[in-house]
């Protein structure tokens, strides 16, 4: 796979700093975490900091369920697949 847009999209998202306040409490009591309510919206973010896990994409999960997971490095048109394929057609 190459690194387009589309075979990067994230099936754990994480609570980011233009979270809603309410949002990120919710967010680390669903990973487990217990929350004290009187702390403020940067100490959440430093907690979640802690705590996320690395990004999952839809495209890898496909790809390992079936065996597959492999990306090819950006801007080698000759390792990308779709790049000789299309070659192929045109002629």
């Amino acid at each position: 796979m190459d690194g387009a847009c589309y075979h990067k999209r994230i099936t754990n998202p994480c609570a980011k700093v233009s979270s809603r306040r309410a949002d990120i409490p919710a967010w680390l009591a669903a990973k487990g975490i217990d929350v004290d309510p009187k702390l403020t919206k940067a100490e959440l973010l430093v907690m979640i900091k802690m705590s996320r896990d690395g990004p999952r994409y839809a495209a890898q999960l496909i790809a390992t369920e079936y065996g597959h997971t492999y990306y090819t490095p950006p801007y080698h048109h000759e390792l990308q697949p779709i790049e000789i394929i299309w070659g192929i057609v045109k002629q």
